[in-house]
Parts: C-alpha cells; sequence; structure tokens
C-alpha cells in the first residue's frame, strides 16, 4: 500500500459497500464506497489524502467519469476530494457551498498538528493546503429515489445539522447512511446553520418513519455500525433538551448535553 493510501482504512462493512475511514484525524470522517453500475462514493473526506486512489484500487480501474458522488451535506470534511471526481451530487439548498472558499479558522483547524494521530501523506503540505471548490451537476431532492443496477438509495431531507443535510436509506440492504445526522460523539447542533428544533424534528421523522425499516447505520464519523435504536434514543435526547429535562456543561459559550455514548451541543 502506497503512503498516499496509507491515510485512509478500507474495511468491506457489506457485500460490496466498503467504508472507507480517515482515522488519523480528530475528524475521523467516513466516505462509503458502493461497487454497483454506477459506483456510489457517499461523501469524500477531508481532502488530506487522494480519496481517488483508493476508490481507483477498489473498483480495479483508472477510469473513474462515471463514479456518482453523493455529498450528505456541504461541511468541509465531507468534500475535500470532489474535485477528483466528474459527478457530484448534493442537496439542492447546498449546492453554492461546495464552491465557496473555507474561512481561514477552518483550515487552521484541519492542518492543526494536535489534531494528527497518525502521519498525513508525504505530499501533503501544510503550508498549500485547501479545500477545493467542486460544483454539483446533479441537484437532489427529498423522496428522490437513485436507481442503480442492484438497489435503489432513497433521498430523505434531514435538516438541523446544516439546512440541506440528507441520509440514503438503501433499500436491498436496508441501511442508513446517516451523515452527520447521526453518528456516536458530539452532534453538532450549535453550528451558525445549525437549528436545534429542526434537528429534533429530523429526528422524530427518522424514529416514526424510517427506524423499523433499517437494519443499521452507517454514520460519517467513529463508529461503525450503529443499530437502528440510536435513533429514538436520540430522538429522546432532543426532547429533553427542547423540554428543559436535560442538565447541561458549558464550555467557551457552548452548552453540552451528555447522553450515553452520545452528547448534543448547542448555542
Amino acid at each position: 500500500m502506497s503512503a498516499q493510501n496509507s491515510w485512509f482504512e478500507v474495511t468491506e462493512v457489506l457485500k460490496d459497500v466498503f467504508l472507507i475511514s480517515e482515522p488519523g484525524h480528530a475528524e475521523w470522517i467516513n466516505s462509503y464506497l458502493l461497487k454497483t453500475d454506477p459506483p456510489v462514493l457517499i461523501d469524500t473526506g477531508m481532502g488530506i489524502g487522494d480519496i481517488s486512489l483508493v476508490v481507483r484500487q477498489l473498483l480495479g480501474k483508472d477510469d473513474l467519469k462515471n463514479v456518482l458522488v453523493i455529498n450528505t451535506h456541504s461541511h468541509y470534511d465531507h468534500i475535500g476530494g470532489n474535485h477528483l471526481f466528474n459527478r457530484i451530487a448534493i442537496y439542492y439548498s447546498e449546492r453554492e457551498y461546495l464552491y465557496k472558499p473555507q474561512k481561514k479558522e477552518i483550515i487552521d483547524w484541519i492542518i492543526d498538528n494536535s489534531n494528527f494521530t497518525r502521519s498525513p501523506p508525504t505530499d501533503f503540505d501544510e503550508t498549500t493546503f485547501r479545500i477545493v471548490p467542486s460544483h454539483a451537476t446533479m441537484l437532489l431532492h427529498d423522496g428522490e429515489v437513485i436507481k442503480l443496477k442492484d438497489r435503489h438509495l432513497e433521498i430523505i431531507h434531514a435538516p438541523g445539522h446544516s439546512p440541506g443535510s440528507i441520509c440514503l436509506f438503501d433499500y436491498a440492504t436496508k441501511t442508513l447512511f446517516s451523515g452527520d445526522v447521526i453518528y456516536k460523539g458530539p452532534l453538532y447542533a450549535h453550528l451558525e446553520e445549525s437549528n436545534l428544533k429542526t434537528y429534533y424534528r429530523t429526528m422524530r421523522k427518522l424514529m416514526l418513519t424510517w427506524q423499523h425499516k433499517i437494519k443499521r447505520v452507517l454514520p460519517a464519523h467513529n463508529e461503525v455500525p450503529l443499530v437502528p435504536m440510536v435513533i429514538e434514543r436520540m430522538e429522546k435526547a432532543f426532547e429533553q433538551i427542547l423540554n428543559g429535562t436535560a442538565e447541561f456543561t458549558l464550555e467557551n459559550d457552548i452548552k453540552r448535553y451528555s447522553f450515553k455514548r452520545f452528547s448534543i451541543l448547542t448555542k
């Protein structure tokens, strides 16, 4: 394995579904390659390593023109490798953020040495690093179904973390790709573009409409997979925050509500 590819860890979590993770950074981002026709890459990571090299290895071919990238939202840690691919899909309300320059404090956070738990690729240069702008070639809408040769992916609009966040439900394997909506760790509901009440409504929709259909949850950060019951636990946690019964600690003007194996950050 090359030094470039050693940045990523690859695991086949389901038949022809590959987790491509970046555990060497505090973000511990998870992207997913579905080896179908056409191939689908859910998120493209941080851009620290060249994710296209991993995709080429897994697909066994150099031509990536048919790979469809689906971004779960437009935050920097999900779009860093977008520019390496030709076909990019994102929820329609987040398309403009793909080509907007990232703030200096975001770049500074990414390259901060304290965030690295392993050496970055040898060609990584922190002095020139940036999130290369990209453009959507396909705009997604709630309830839309992407029909692939051997599976159908339904787009579930899941705002709260960001206005255009989505989850994807794979009917063939009954798997929910949850993006940043669901994962073990601190859920971000405190960002400028976040909305706590909207996030709660999303969790309630996922619990009432989708939880009984799901066999596993594959999140965009940290531990993989998660059990569907985590949806109900998170829905109850948001409800407790909104009705004032949850306790919190204050950290630099951010409220942290701690629950078993996850927390929620609010303004």
